[in-house]
């Protein structure tokens, strides 16, 4: 997960160049590689000075094999996943405002704010692993309960980008990017990687779709250094793969 720090955030490093930041400082989380979330350890947001390559700020956060954290004006969510919550916190000072309790089983990885006018400044959506058959449930953190369910997103299920009236999202297990509909809870099948290869990292921009790709394989290989990675171009509009390529990442894609 990561978010851009606001201006001023690192006092003179902080350079106003824009409404989202200074365009190089960004917050990431961190976290032990391969977590066991009976460790006493704990995982940080480190602030990063992306031009100079120096790391500003490293804050503890109260959260274990952290998946996903996404900041919207003055909150900050995070997908507490070795935790079994999905926390709210107040930015800049990082204060956990709310916390709603999911279960570690269910292996929350990513999470989306709700639309506010629809749902209240304190709701989220959230894709929930499962380790298998996949649910995007609606929460609303001030009051720490679900308020809507979808349990056909998929199996394995990473990312989540709101797109006309439903969610673009990846079947992981399955290689496939789909389109989830709300009104029928169910999804449509856009694209599918014929080796059913693993998917994870999404962003939509412009009606293109892009995403990570990447060969299955143990948790100890994901770091193996001789690892590329896939990153795919979809055109959203006419259903069509705009561009294939391969990225020396190092190691698996997230």
């Amino acid at each position: 997960g990561i978010f851009p720090a606001d201006v001023g955030e690192a006092g003179d490093v902080a350079a106003s160049t824009g409404p989202h930041g200074n365009g190089h400082l960004a917050y990431v989380a961190s976290r032990p590689d391969n977590a066991d979330i009976t460790s006493p350890l704990t995982d940080s947001l480190l602030l990063i000075d992306l031009e100079k390559g120096v790391l500003v700020r490293d804050l503890k956060i109260d959260s274990k094999f952290t998946h996903d954290v996404v900041k919207r004006g003055s909150q900050v969510f995070i997908a507490d996943t070795g935790g079994g919550r999905v926390l709210e916190l107040e930015y800049p000072s990082m204060r956990v405002v709310f916390a709603a309790e999911i279960g570690v089983r269910q292996h929350v990885n990513t999470i989306v704010p709700a639309n506010v006018e629809e749902y209240g400044m304190h709701t989220v959506w959230a894709v929930l692993h499962n380790l298998g058959p996949s649910m995007l449930v609606l929460i609303d953190l001030e009051k720490g309960k679900v308020l809507k369910t979808l349990d056909k997103v998929g199996s394995k299920a990473h990312g989540c980008v709101p797109y006309k009236n439903g969610f673009i999202m990846l079947n992981s297990g399955e290689g496939q990017l789909i389109y989830v509909n709300p009104e029928i809870n169910d999804f449509d099948v856009l694209w599918i990687d014929p080796s059913n290869t693993f998917m994870k990292g999404l962003v939509v921009i412009d009606d293109i779709a892009y995403f990570g790709v990447s060969a299955f394989g143990k948790r100890w290989e994901r770091g193996d250094p001789s690892k590329t990675s896939d990153i795919v171009a979809f055109d959203l509009v006419s259903r069509t793969m705009l561009w294939r390529e391969t990225v020396q990442t190092l190691g698996l894609l997230n």
